[in-house]
């Protein structure tokens, strides 16, 4: 599970759809799509680096 996580381009598409999923639950609650949709996707990217970077400093721990 952490040789997945640990390369990024495995993942993208996940945390995009995450993005998506995240943004649209934004904009039904301040109710704008233009700012929610956005935020979403900048959290999960946000998200998905720390999880990296997480992941990556795991992996080579356990070397």
């Amino acid at each position: 599970m952490l040789q997945r996580l640990s390369n990024p381009k495995s993942v993208f598409a996940w945390w995009i759809a995450l993005g998506l999923i995240l943004g649209l639950i934004f904009a039904q609650v301040i109710n704008s799509l233009i700012i929610g949709l956005p935020m979403g996707i900048a959290l999960s990217l946000l998200i998905g680096k720390a999880t990296y970077r997480i992941s990556r400093g795991l992996t080579r721990t356990m070397r």
